[in-house]
């Protein structure tokens, strides 16, 4: 018995007033159009930067820039390394491209490169820092990962269509219904 009480207790959505409804809707594509340009606006990760030196060891200078601020660690990596280009192959989209310094123990991770050519990108900066490593004298070498401008301009094109759709449900939604039959030149002009 007490289930079917608390059935006949429920309302229905159907019995909800429009107008509660209506700002309900537009309150949570609001929020959504908010989180979207919020997500885009601070990606987690702009860019990385690799700065390593050769003198009797190789140390190396991690920095890793995001929405909130630049992190910076420094890696003591022995005498032995070997920049190394890992691709990860994903069910959907592109492969993710990794840059890992392996020295032995296990494999410190250096840069993630993004875009069409992240595989060549990567294979180039491994090029550089292991030139760096394997030289005979002292050296250095800083290699940059960044992602591509045209990422962006993609996310703020996506948002500039979720914004549009958003701006067409809210017309619908709020729309002030005409009376059948009535044209706007024949309702009397109200002063």
């Amino acid at each position: 018995m007490q289930t079917n009480e608390h059935a006949e207790n429920l309302v229905p959505i159907a019995s909800l007033p429009t107008g509660l409804l209506k700002w309900g809707v537009a309150a949570l594509l609001a929020a959504m159009l908010v989180g979207a340009a919020a997500m885009f606006s601070w990606p987690p990760v702009y860019g990385y930067g690799v700065a390593c030196e050769k003198s009797e060891q190789i140390t190396c200078t991690l920095e890793r820039e995001t929405s909130n601020g630049r992190e910076i660690r420094k890696v003591a990596l022995g005498t032995e390394v070997v920049a190394k280009v890992n691709v990860e192959p994903r069910q959907r989209g592109a492969s993710r491209v990794f840059l890992y310094l392996n020295s032995g123990s296990p494999a410190v991770f250096a840069a993630e490169f993004e875009g069409g050519s992240a595989v060549a990108e990567a294979d180039a900066a491994a090029v550089v820092l292991n030139r760096a490593f394997a030289s005979a004298t002292p050296a250095s070498a800083r290699v940059e990962a960044r992602a591509p401008s045209y990422l962006r301009w993609l996310a703020w094109g996506g948002i500039c269509l979720l914004a549009m759709f958003v701006l067409v449900i809210f017309r619908a939604l709020f729309r002030t219904e005409r009376r059948p039959g009535v044209s706007p030149a024949m309702t009397p002009h109200r002063e």
